[in-house]
């Protein structure tokens, strides 16, 4: 039965040893293991979200022999898992979001399973991915808000096109929103030339507006700032944070920096 273990006691001339043996789910994914030595790390991935057609819905922790020693079984298929600290002391948790990102929010549970929280953006679209938890609590997210009557003849685009702009969001433990930073106005059309038509040839169905220019990761600096790398757009941006906390849409002073 899945979850149920047992531990055998190996013995040979240079002493003991514990083996430690656990059923697996039937559902629960393949995978192989290629590693010399151990390296002690430690991966939490999951495992189910394939481009052809097999997907399960497993978050899965392996240790550093490849071995799986937790896993979870989400109603949705599951992506970019990560392991949060919860203040408190009160142990780590496993966040994730759903693919599709039609789910509009993380979820966040211990490592029992019990249900923690959601985090969802309020008031746009929350993508999924790259979620992250501040030292104070607050969670950082990325989220798309349509901008419309944006002209992309230039690009082999509509006129009057509906398009996805790319937002750093920062929310508090109650869900209110405490800074925000837009690529509108910061990262332009032109920057995201080379990759145009890949995203005019592959439209998103949310408003029916295309994606133009998006954000990948965010993070904080110890001076304060919030590095973006928008991975559509040549430069990386690093945007201003605000002194009390609050919405801001950007800075005309935001550095730009050639991306190595």
């Amino acid at each position: 039965m899945a979850g149920q273990a047992a531990t055998i006691e190996g013995r040979t001339a240079a002493g003991e040893t514990d083996y430690h043996v656990r059923c697996l789910p039937q559902d629960f994914p393949q995978w192989t293991q290629t590693a010399e030595g151990s390296s002690g790390i430690w991966t939490i991935a999951t495992p189910t979200l394939s481009l052809g057609t097999a997907r399960s819905h497993y978050i899965v922790v392996f240790d550093e022999h490849g071995v799986p020693v937790w896993w979870y079984k989400a109603r949705r298929v599951p992506i970019d898992a990560k392991l949060l600290p919860q203040p408190g002391g009160q142990g780590p948790a496993i966040a994730f979001s759903s693919f599709p990102a039609s789910s509009e929010e993380y979820q966040v549970r211990r490592l029992d399973g019990t249900f923690v929280r959601r985090v969802v953006s309020p008031d746009g679209q929350i993508d999924d991915h790259e979620l992250q938890l501040d030292s104070n609590g607050d969670y950082a997210f990325l989220v798309y808000a349509p901008k419309t009557g944006v002209d992309l003849t230039a690009f082999g685009g509509p006129a009057d096109a509906t398009v996805l702009q790319g937002e750093i969001e920062e929310v508090n433990a109650a869900g209110k929103l405490v800074w925000s930073w837009s690529t509108d106005g910061h990262v332009s059309m032109s920057e995201s030339a080379r990759w145009v038509k890949t995203i005019l040839s592959m439209p998103v169905a949310l408003s029916g507006g295309v994606q133009a220019t998006t954000s990948s990761t965010r993070t904080r600096s110890r001076s304060g700032s919030r590095p973006c790398c928008c991975r559509c757009a040549r430069p990386t941006a690093s945007t201003p944070s605000t002194g009390p906390r609050g919405r801001s849409s950007g800075s005309s002073a935001a550095r730009r920096r050639p991306r190595a």
